[in-house]
């Protein structure tokens, strides 16, 4: 099992809002969501358009928002997209902000 330690750079280039995520539900393009478990807490990966990108608040697009409970979180998009599942991946690291951000999001494991 190959586990990439170095994520992409999070940039608006490759980050959506929920709001984003909601309109790429009702068009039938969002296909899941990867959870990542980082020592911060969790942060959403979404397969869109067959590209992945973080989802991050309008105000701070360089970062992925965080989540610090995983039931809430898992539960919250289960209500929202209710068609949709999603993966945990365990021990994470957050996005180096010095990393390309054309690198690909989902490590391989």
């Amino acid at each position: 099992m190959k586990i990439l330690r170095a994520l992409p750079a999070c940039t608006p280039a490759n980050s959506l809002t929920e709001n984003d995520l909601k309109i790429g539900d009702q068009q039938g393009f969002l296909t899941s969501f990867t959870i990542m478990e980082t020592p911060e807490g969790y942060y959403i990966v979404a397969s869109m358009h067959g590209k992945n990108w973080y989802v991050v608040t309008r105000r701070m697009r360089n970062q992925p928002r965080m989540y610090q409970n995983l039931h809430r979180l898992s539960e919250s998009l289960r209500e929202q997209f209710p068609k949709l599942g999603f993966t945990l991946l365990r021990n994470r690291d957050l996005p180096d902000p010095n990393a390309s951000p054309t690198a690909s999001i989902v490590p391989n494991y």
